[in-house]
């Protein structure tokens, strides 16, 4: 019933430009029981997208906060930041980590790991915390091997404060981060395993506190994360609004 004739029939080609009906059947196991007419090889030159596509899938459960907090993670902290476009969303960021994280509590950590979404977030950061005079190390994507087993040691070790790594460097290079007390997430990972896995490498879990900044604009990135129904409530939240998960 779904299947209007003319889609059947002969003048699917003259009206198939104006739109397009795709059927899946698992239980046709023989192409030949497909009728012609249907087949992608004979309407892929006249059909066109008119309205798109759909993709229907299940909502995200929020695996990786619910692994973390499993694992014993004392707190995760997740901060409503405000930002009415993407134009001003860096800007507001940086605003919100100055204000609300670093000045009341992130000058004072030892064992920091901070986490940048993006190489430009990443740069600013970096000048940022010089320019703070804070004992830190760094890792990219880009960076030598050396200078990343020199970065992992001296943070190890406790020789740095903080270190600061982009999700890019997580991601491709695949480097296990240890021995940290705190994580900031300067937004929230596109990958949620990258969440989990930081979290996962953390000194005592127990001890552990964790911080991630997000805006309106990452809906996607923290639905991932913390699941559908907790994203939806943050989402919603007036800006500014903290929420805690234990």
């Amino acid at each position: 019933n779904l299947l209007q004739k003319w889609r059947a029939n002969g003048t699917f080609a003259k009206r198939g430009k104006t739109g397009r009906f795709t059927l899946e059947d698992e239980d046709l196991e023989d192409e030949e029981e497909i009728p012609d007419k249907l087949l992608p090889s004979q309407t892929d030159a006249s059909a066109l997208s008119c309205r798109g596509f759909v993709r229907l899938a299940d909502m995200p459960a929020g695996d990786a906060l619910q692994n973390t907090t499993a694992l014993g993670i004392a707190k995760q902290f997740f901060l409503h930041v405000p930002s009415k476009s993407m134009a001003d969303q860096n800007e507001q960021m940086f605003q919100a980590f100055c204000s609300r994280y670093w000045k009341p509590l992130g000058s004072t950590l030892d064992r920091l790991i901070i986490v940048a979404n993006s190489y430009y977030n990443f740069l600013q950061l970096r000048r940022f915390l010089r320019e703070e005079g804070v004992s830190f190390c760094s890792a990219f994507e880009y960076s030598k091997n050396k200078d990343l087993s020199r970065a992992r040691f001296n943070f190890f070790h406790g020789h740095r404060r903080c270190i600061l790594v982009t999700e890019r460097f997580l991601w491709y290079r695949r480097y296990r981060l240890k021995g940290a007390d705190y994580v900031l997430f300067y937004g929230p990972p596109e990958t949620p395993g990258i969440y989990e896995d930081i979290l996962n490498g953390v000194k005592t879990p127990s001890q552990c506190n964790s911080m991630c900044l997000f805006t309106q604009h990452d809906a996607f990135a923290l639905e991932r994360i913390s699941g559908h129904e907790r994203a939806r409530k943050m989402l919603t939240s007036p800006p500014g609004k903290v929420f805690v998960y234990s």
